[in-house]
């Protein structure tokens, strides 16, 4: 799979860990993501979401074929 490709989370498969990093540092099965919560709001420049900053609280990676599809077809 892509390292583009969205989750549900809307943050991208490279910003998950892998289920065994997952299970062996946190017990958790399922693959965390470790990016923050308002990265899409960084990267906007919105000056205010810089000051938080919280990790995003998925715990799993769950696949947006619809956003990715729509995010993949901006791409030139």
């Amino acid at each position: 799979m892509s390292p583009d490709f969205l989750c549900k989370c809307g943050h991208r498969n490279k910003m998950h860990t892998n289920c065994e990093e997952a299970l062996k540092g946190y017990n958790i099965n399922g693959r965390i993501c470790f990016e923050y919560k308002n990265y899409g709001d960084r990267v906007k420049g919105i000056e205010d979401s810089w000051t938080i900053e919280t990790i995003c609280s998925c715990r799993d990676f769950n696949p947006d074929n619809l956003a990715t599809l729509e995010l993949l077809s901006n791409v030139k």
